[in-house]
């Protein structure tokens, strides 16, 4: 959701404001849904949403780098695995206050 579309929304979700402070897309949001009930595996993600491994993978790159959500390693006799899980959601809302002031601070400094 863009910054425009969520100053007229009447109703705001942490979903819109996850998008648009941090720009994450539908993807990302449908994982982290998932996440947030339980920890998974990419191949577990791609599976339930119906999206290749690579789309899966990408997705939770982006998430990771921004916070929500955090991977462990695991060893198995392929290999090395990693399983997938959302922050909290006191976590999550420190994250976007915090995004939501920093971005304040630099609207407020470039209309100086």
């Amino acid at each position: 959701m863009e910054f425009r579309s969520l100053l007229v929304s009447k109703c705001i979700s942490v979903n819109d404001i996850i998008k648009c402070l941090l720009c994450i897309g539908d993807t990302e949001i449908q994982i982290l849904e998932i996440l947030k009930k339980r920890e998974a595996t990419v191949e577990e993600i791609a599976e339930k949403l119906k999206i290749n491994r690579s789309t899966a993978q990408r997705c939770l790159q982006t998430l990771v780098a921004t916070g929500l959500i955090f991977r462990k390693s695991t060893t198995e006799i392929k290999g090395r695995k990693f399983i997938y899980r959302a922050i909290s959601e006191r976590e999550l809302k420190e994250i976007l206050k915090n995004t939501a002031e920093q971005w304040y601070q630099k609207v407020m400094e470039s209309l100086k």
